[in-house]
């Protein structure tokens, strides 16, 4: 994956991630949870592939696709 092609698909507060792990790559960072939000999901699930192989859980992404946003909202709200 090309510097580009990340930063295009980052909201700002992972960008932020991105870049002070660049400065610091000593760095650690304890949670990282509070970014994780519906638009990161979806771009993420966008960006798999559709001939990708499936999950451990057995769950291709065609299947997962059915109910994600319904699932992210739930997983999201609290």
């Amino acid at each position: 994956m090309t510097d580009a092609s990340t930063s295009e698909n980052l909201s700002p507060e992972l960008m932020k991630v991105v870049e002070r792990a660049q400065r610091e790559p000593e760095g650690r960072f304890h949670s990282l949870a509070h970014l994780i939000d519906v638009p990161a999901l979806e771009r993420a699930y966008h960006r798999v592939r559709k001939d990708g192989a499936v999950g451990v859980d057995g769950v291709t992404k065609e299947q997962y696709g059915r109910n994600y946003r319904k699932t992210w909202r739930i997983c999201t709200s609290g």
